[in-house]
């Protein structure tokens, strides 16, 4: 089953030492979408961050998977 993992190497509730990051990488069926920013599923876009982008490659990947 293809696994998309999406997260900020600022999040501080899943710490980059807990992701698995190397398990991830090595599985040919995950990808992993590391950012620098982002926090908590704050991942957002534009001049005024009033939009999320996250939802648009995970829904690109649901589509894909299915």
């Amino acid at each position: 089953m293809p696994l998309l993992c999406i997260s900020a190497c600022d999040d501080g509730v899943v710490h980059l030492k807990g992701l698995c990051k190397e398990e991830i990488v090595g599985n040919k069926n995950a990808i992993l979408c590391l950012v620098g920013l982002g926090g908590h599923i704050g991942f957002v876009e534009g001049l005024i961050p009033n939009r999320l982008w996250f939802p648009k490659p995970a829904i690109e990947f649901l589509k894909a998977a299915a």
